[in-house]
């Protein structure tokens, strides 16, 4: 699956049906290679944490 990442994403967040979860920079996304959920995308700042971005559904298949 291809991931479309919203413009000025920095980090995902994935949650997983089992109610686990992940926070990953984008440029480590492979390490989330085989494990399926929803990713939230998310720009990351210092002084104001995280903002969301968007969500999408994620068959834990992934091409760079």
């Amino acid at each position: 699956m291809k991931l479309e990442r919203p413009r000025g994403a920095t980090h995902a967040r994935l949650f997983t049906p089992n109610k686990k979860a992940a926070l990953v920079e984008v440029q480590n996304l492979d390490c989330l290679q085989g494990v399926a959920g929803k990713i939230t995308w998310l720009k990351g700042s210092k002084s104001k944490g995280y903002k969301e971005l968007g969500e999408t559904d994620f068959d834990g298949e992934y091409e760079s």
